[in-house]
């Protein structure tokens, strides 16, 4: 038996309102979704996080559970598909998947249990091999910049932001 996937169009973080993307999702009833990859644009989420979406019209959701993942997410001003394999590799290695690109963007799903510290020295690295470009934390910091340390529950992280 397969499983049945669908996709929820959610909020594009930065965009003007009603601006989405479509997320793959695992639907679980009620209005609730397990999101299958993590999404380039929308913040605040990751592969194997469970949403609810609040507002269709505008793609907002809440977060129910944490899967324990990180979403990182890396643009350029230039393509990026130089850096896709090299980094890609190296993030496999440590539990990490490539969940999508385009021409200059790319994200990857990494299990927290990976270590930040860790994450970094990859993704800093990576940066430094085109000019210009950055990664970041897709669902480890609020709207403010503070840190949201769901992963500080039942098992904490060292190195963590």
């Amino acid at each position: 038996m397969s499983e049945q996937h669908e996709h929820v169009d959610l909020m594009v973080a930065g965009a003007p309102a009603g601006a989405t993307q479509p997320v793959e999702v695992e639907p679980l009833g009620a209005g609730e979704y397990r999101i299958l990859y993590s999404p380039g644009w929308v913040e605040g989420i990751a592969a194997g996080d469970t949403i609810r979406v609040t507002d269709t019209m505008l793609g907002r959701f809440e977060v129910l559970s944490r899967g324990r993942n990180l979403a990182i997410k890396f643009t350029s001003p230039q393509p990026v598909a130089q850096i896709l394999p090299s980094v890609s590799t190296e993030l496999e290695a440590i539990g990490g998947r490539l969940d999508g690109s385009i021409e200059r963007a790319a994200v990857w799903t990494v299990p927290v249990s990976a270590g930040f510290e860790r994450i970094e020295a990859i993704m800093t690295a990576a940066a430094a091999r085109i000019p210009g470009s950055g990664w970041w934390y897709g669902n480890v910091y609020d709207e403010s910049g503070e840190p949201l340390r769901w992963w500080e529950q039942d098992h904490p992280i060292r190195g963590g932001p």
